[in-house]
């Protein structure tokens, strides 16, 4: 995994850009039941980890 180091404005916005995100990750996966929501956040993982090679 690659090492990131943010820049104080980065780490000032880190908690809305956080907060953002768990916003779209529950639109995102909205009406899915808690298996269908497990399988695809471990899916998107496995994409995301495929695509890092």
């Amino acid at each position: 995994m690659p090492c990131i180091h943010l820049a104080d404005r980065a780490r000032r916005l880190r908690p809305e850009l956080t907060a953002t995100a768990r916003e779209v990750n529950a639109l995102a996966t909205a009406g899915l039941s808690d298996s269908d929501r497990e399988v695809f956040l471990r899916l998107i993982r496995h994409a995301i980890v495929t695509l890092e090679g």
